[in-house]
């Protein structure tokens, strides 16, 4: 008997320009949705770029293109060109090639420069895609040709270095023609006129027959104009760009509503708007089958079959419709505020608008911790700087929580750590501070987080603090001293020196709430405002305080301070209040104290009888005992 023959499995068929198409789609349109991170928008890129792998052959890259309304895959159109040739156009773009080597980050800059790209309101794709990428060569589309009865239909192509001579030496020919059409010639080739018939023609669709595409747009327009107009060039000119700017804008209200302008209505609109700005009626000559007759209102009708099938689909098949119980539309159902907090959290990771905050507050205060974990971890629950949500959407949704109450939920679930405070720093000290200072942990992740970026402080990072000011806020002056430190050190006093007049006194209001030494707070208590102070104290307080020793030179200066205030009190204070800063003088032992304790004993002693002075004096004489350890007299 003879041995079966078996045939290798079939390969595994290429992925068709179909898929490919869609697959670019799919990321566009999750990217528009959701914030980069969002798993969705992952599980589409990551899904595009292993589409684009199986499809590249022989490590070629692939090349996409529009062509009217199809779009093509190395040469292959697929069946559905899902938008895709309006998003090329819009971003002034014929398509884009892809390396065998993309990536899914390469795939996610390019989907979102080309979601971010409007033509029409002067976002270029070019000003977003500034910097070269070798595995995406996005293909510049460039518009040649003017609007005139003597060219041929306009194309969109490459401009290479033959056409625009053949331009330059067509243009040269018809600006010797005479009359009006020499006059609208030399309008076709004004850079401004160019400008607005682009943006013209990016609102109109590429239908594939010349019909729709030989139409003489400001050949159509000079013949409404009045003769009084019709003789001055300049007039003509500014005539022409008011048409064409109020055309501009009337077609995009119709291109937002998914609407596909050919070129006879494109006319038809252009005419009417001229019509009304010429008080005018239209010339006999224009021809009948690019103007359909009726009423003023119907030019606001689009006749578009495929946007009406579009619409038609999307309807629900009311078969398989079903109205929901009641009790899934309470407000304590589990599903409901599962969505209505997913629709708070992505309002606030990507709106810094404070109405929103403001909503969003009372939201998440009724939301139970098992339901804002659960999608909390997807927003805030990246621990790399490439997946995780951008500073100010993380830091935006972390003081709404703590606004809303969810204080303990934040430290539970650590979503504050030391690479949160290192990837956003210096915007996320504040948020930081608030959470982590309150207990020995939180102030030891805190301090492990600032050790990370030393440094980066000492490069400049503690001046790029000090300029946004988060370093003056009473919650981070205090933070800093608590967890002590050289890095705190280096913040605070790199707070002091850059700080203006305002946030000196404020960095001196923070320091009279902190927890001091008796000396120190007695100190900072004598004065009113920070300008009293000695140009070097809150330095050497700050200093004191990180190492926890306030000997030496600031107790000295302490000592100088109260010494002073009970030196110019008699003229400043009240009665009371100098009893109480001769007191707090045994706070600051030592000789010029003793001095000045006797001084206060003997001043007036047989010539101020009254009981104030005796109270001064007997006040001195107490405190003077209790620096001597001795009872007193």
């Amino acid at each position: 008997m003879g041995s079966r023959h078996e045939d290798p499995p079939p390969a595994a068929a290429a992925p068709t320009a179909t898929t490919f198409v869609h697959g670019l789609h799919v990321v566009l349109k999750n990217l528009a949705i959701y914030p980069p991170a969002h798993p969705r928008v992952a599980t589409a890129a990551a899904a595009f770029v292993t589409t684009l792998h199986d499809r590249s052959v022989n490590a070629g890259r692939i090349v996409l293109q529009a062509k009217g309304e199809q779009v093509l895959v190395d040469g292959e159109p697929a069946d559905d060109a899902c938008r895709l040739p309006e998003r090329l156009r819009d971003a002034s773009l014929r398509g884009v090639a892809f390396a065998p080597d993309c990536t899914q980050d390469d795939v996610l800059t390019f989907a979102s420069a080309l979601n971010r790209s409007r033509a029409r309101t002067g976002t270029t794709f070019a000003s977003i895609w500034t910097q070269a990428n070798p595995r995406i060569e996005p293909l510049p589309l460039v518009f040649a040709g003017v609007h005139s009865a003597t060219d041929s239909p306009q194309e969109w192509t490459y401009e290479d270095a033959g056409s625009r001579v053949a331009t330059d030496a067509a243009s040269a020919r018809r600006r010797d023609l005479p009359g009006l059409q020499g006059v609208v010639v030399r309008l076709a080739d004004s850079e401004t006129i160019q400008g607005h018939l682009r943006s013209i023609e990016l609102n109109a669709c590429d239908p594939e027959s010349t019909e729709e595409r030989e139409i003489d747009l400001l050949t159509a327009i000079a013949t409404l104009l009045p003769a009084d107009v019709s003789k001055d060039p300049d007039e003509i000119a500014s005539a022409v760009t008011q048409i064409l700017v109020r055309v501009e804008s009337s077609l995009a209200e119709l291109v937002r509503k998914n609407a596909r302008v050919k070129g006879a209505e494109l006319l038809r609109v252009a005419l009417d708007i001229a019509r009304k700005y010429f008080h005018t009626d239209t010339p006999s000559h224009l021809p009948k089958a690019e103007l359909p007759s009726g009423r003023p209102e119907d030019a606001r009708i689009v006749a578009d079959l495929p946007l009406l099938q579009q619409e038609v689909a999307e309807l629900p098949d009311g078969r398989t419709v079903c109205l929901p119980r009641a009790e899934d539309l309470a407000e304590d159902s589990h599903t409901v505020a599962r969505r209505m907090c997913g629709i708070v959290l992505h309002s606030l990771a990507n709106s810094p608008n404070p109405a929103i905050v403001a909503a969003a507050v009372p939201r998440l205060q009724k939301t139970v911790p098992r339901v804002l974990c659960e999608l909390l971890d997807r927003y805030l629950g990246a621990r790399d700087a490439g997946s995780a949500l951008p500073t100010a959407g993380s830091v935006r949704i972390l003081e709404t929580l703590l606004e809303a109450g969810h204080m303990d939920l934040i430290r539970k679930q650590r979503y504050i750590d030391a690479g949160f405070l290192g990837r956003g720093f210096p915007d996320t000290l504040a948020i930081a501070a608030k959470v982590l200072a309150g207990d020995a942990t939180g102030r030891t992740t805190l301090r492990d987080g600032l050790a990370t970026l030393g440094p980066v402080l000492e490069m400049g990072g503690a001046v790029a603090a000090a300029r946004t000011g988060v370093l003056y806020q009473p919650n981070v002056t205090s933070a800093l001293v608590r967890i002590g430190g050289d890095i705190a050190n280096l913040l605070l006093q790199q707070a002091v020196t850059s700080a203006s007049p305002g946030e000196r006194q404020a960095l001196f209001e923070c320091a009279r709430t902190l927890s001091l030494p008796a000396a120190e707070v007695a100190a900072l208590r004598s004065v009113d405002h920070v300008d009293l102070l000695p140009r070097d104290y809150l330095p050497m307080l700050f200093a004191a305080a990180t190492r926890n020793d306030f000997s030496g030179p600031l107790r000295a200066a302490s000592g100088a301070l109260l010494r002073r205030a009970v030196q110019t009190g008699a003229e400043r204070r009240t009665h009371d209040e100098m009893l109480l800063a001769i007191q707090t003088l045994a706070l600051v032992p030592g000789q010029q104290t003793e001095n000045l304790l006797q001084e206060l004993c003997a001043r007036g002693r047989f010539t101020r009888l009254g009981p104030k002075s005796r109270a001064v004096r007997r006040c001195a004489r107490s405190t003077l005992a209790t620096i001597l350890g001795k009872a007193p007299a």
